[in-house]
């Protein structure tokens, strides 16, 4: 269902989502719903149920890894795009948090990701309307973004826990790309770990040549070039101060080890 578009494998990463999801208080089910009743009482209310309830899942995957792995300390690494919407309520969960933020233009990940949340919804409702789900999710995703930018305008003693990654270095030239995260954060990098993550994105080059990729443009839901680039006018204003090009997936790094 998802091939192409968001691959699912039980022995591959994936985001940190379900766990917001068992709260019943996340932004992720903006994605997956038409719901605006929700998406008002969720922004009145915030989500400091669901991050509470991932911080001490978190803590309990810690236990379990101590457990079993007790020589190994390491970093957990968590992607979801939804931890931009409230950065405040993630700090203040997990004060260590560092975060990466990859950027890509909006007029490109805009398309892909209504292309997505169409996917999505249809295994949920026999009524998507790709116009309808255009203009819904250049709202959120543009406030989203905007927000973030927000935080970080109004916090400038936290950049230094700020990692940004141009999305077209990430694809030409990943490692190089790791190698300058490890390096912001002060993370050694072992030769065992450099020969996991060459080995893994053979694998991954491997798949995608072999799969089918979906095609999707902003006309199909509705949008255009010009609103988009207006949507994202202040997160674009931001990123031109860092000689960035834009794009919407963090990735926090937290030990969440505190009580």
């Amino acid at each position: 269902m998802f091939t192409g578009i968001h691959d699912f494998d039980m022995d591959e990463p994936e985001e940190d989502y379900p766990i917001f999801r068992m709260t019943f208080t996340t932004w992720v089910f903006l994605a997956q719903f038409p719901i605006p009743s929700y998406a008002r009482w969720l922004a009145e209310r915030g989500s400091w149920a669901a991050d509470g309830f991932h911080r001490r899942t978190m803590q309990h995957f810690n236990w379990q890894r101590r457990q079993r792995f007790p020589e190994h300390g390491g970093q957990w690494l968590l992607k979801m795009p939804f931890h931009l919407m409230e950065l405040d309520t993630s700090m203040a969960t997990c004060p260590d948090a560092l975060f990466i933020q990859i950027h890509r233009e909006p007029t490109q990940f805009m398309g892909s990701w209504n292309s997505l949340v169409e996917r999505i919804r249809s295994l949920n409702s026999d009524r998507v309307v790709p116009s309808e789900v255009g203009a819904e999710q250049l709202s959120f995703m543009s406030r989203m973004l905007n927000r973030g930018i927000r935080f970080r305008e109004s916090h400038p003693e936290l950049e230094s826990r700020w990692v940004d990654v141009n999305y077209h270095e990430l694809v030409c030239d990943p490692m190089a790309v790791v190698e300058a995260i490890y390096g912001r954060f002060g993370w050694p990098v072992t030769r065992s770990t450099v020969n996991e993550m060459t080995g893994w994105l053979g694998q991954q080059a491997e798949r995608r040549r072999r799969e089918t990729r979906h095609q999707y443009t902003l006309d199909d839901y509705g949008l255009t070039h010009a609103g988009v680039d207006a949507a994202f006018a202040g997160y674009a204003k931001f990123l031109a101060t860092r000689n960035y090009v834009h794009d919407m997936k963090p990735m926090l790094t937290t030990r969440c080890d505190t009580p």
